[in-house]
């Protein structure tokens, strides 16, 4: 399911969440997202950093 949208994967989710409340699976979602959230802030603090320090010269 990861890098896709689809039909497919949008009803997957709504299960998940909305019929099945599976617990398990939300906790193994919410721990990816999470941690592509923190690689998404660290990769944009690193190109800030660059930036800075580029302008800098």
């Amino acid at each position: 399911m990861k890098g896709e949208v689809n039909r497919k994967s949008l009803l997957q989710l709504e299960t998940i969440f909305s019929y099945n409340l599976n617990r398990d699976s939300i906790s193994v979602i919410r721990k990816v997202v999470e941690n592509y959230e923190r690689l998404v802030k660290e990769q944009a603090e690193r190109i800030e950093s660059a930036k800075l320090n580029k302008s800098k010269e």
